[in-house]
């Protein structure tokens, strides 16, 4: 394939049901006209949409993991640390490059925008971020947790958070 982000995937291993599954997958987004032109990461390593798909599937599918609340599981078995982040990243880029495939192949070619619309993903963020920072004792760490991948996004965001709460209460003071 001359698409480089394909030829990576299918580099990712060697399940005779890899390169047909991905050339399916690539096919049906370009056609809806949302084209996979870049591959989705977590802290700089590459999400295996393969092997994402089929680990989902497996659970019953994007409801389902919602429901249960598993992303965290997921990314934890594909390797890609087991903070809450990571399942979250897992959990955004699952919806934006698989879930509309899920909806066509396995569940009737059911509309995924209606979920896809309610899925807020910046200020879901941020929520669940907040929670996190609260309920975390690590919280006013000034370093990334090196310990898990996940981490990376919620470093960053933390780190504003503590400047703006500081801002605040330098102006209070």
């Amino acid at each position: 394939s001359n698409n480089p982000a394909l030829t990576r995937l299918c580099e990712m291993g060697r399940e005779p049901e890899r390169t047909p599954f991905l050339e399916k997958l690539f096919t049906f987004m370009q056609n809806r006209g949302t084209p996979i032109t870049s591959l989705p990461s977590i802290c700089k390593q590459v999400i295996d949409l393969f092997s994402l798909y089929f680990l989902v599937k497996e659970m019953g599918g994007m409801d389902e993991l919602n429901k249960s609340k598993k992303w965290r599981d997921i990314s934890s078995n594909m390797g890609l640390g087991s903070s809450s982040s990571a399942g979250f990243t897992l959990k955004k880029n699952y919806a934006k490059y698989l879930y509309p495939f899920e909806c066509k192949f396995d569940r009737g070619d059911i509309d995924p925008l209606p979920f896809l619309s309610s899925l807020d993903s910046l200020g879901g963020l941020a929520k669940r971020d907040a929670s996190a920072f609260a309920s975390s004792k690590k919280g006013l760490s000034d370093k990334p947790n090196v310990d898990t991948n996940g981490e990376c996004v919620s470093f960053f965001w933390r780190k504003n958070f503590i400047e703006n709460v500081f801002l605040q209460l330098i102006r209070i003071a």
